[in-house]
């Protein structure tokens, strides 16, 4: 994974109910934003737990993958990774593509994110 260099941290209080039901109550979850390295990350108590990659292309941003770091898979942390990721986007109004296979389902289990995304456009 990469390192860290400050960002903004992503924790809209929309997403309190989310986060509860997804991580033990003790943890500290937060989600950071790295625009100059351009991905997301992150961090249970601090430590990296997972990313979200992207790529500016032209005046949209193109997810590539989301990765969780081996010992915390399996507690729906991608879930909290991606809905803070897609919150943030919608809160600075920039459109997205999608090429991460877990993005595009928690977009199908969460269809009101489905207006971030741009429409396919032909080859």
């Amino acid at each position: 994974m990469r390192g860290r260099s400050a960002g903004p941290a992503v924790d809209p209080a929309t997403d309190a109910a989310r986060l509860a039901t997804s991580t033990p109550a003790s943890e500290e979850v937060r989600v950071v934003h790295h625009a100059d390295d351009e991905y997301y990350e992150l961090l249970v108590d601090g430590e990296q737990a997972g990313l979200l990659i992207y790529r500016v292309i032209g005046s949209r941003l193109s997810i590539t993958h989301t990765v969780i770091e081996p010992t915390y898979r399996g507690r729906g942390l991608s879930w909290v990774l991606v809905g803070r990721a897609l919150d943030d986007m919608r809160t600075r109004s920039v459109r997205v593509s999608n090429y991460c296979t877990v993005v595009r389902r928690f977009i199908e289990l969460n269809p009101e994110y489905g207006d971030l995304l741009d429409l396919p456009r032909p080859a």
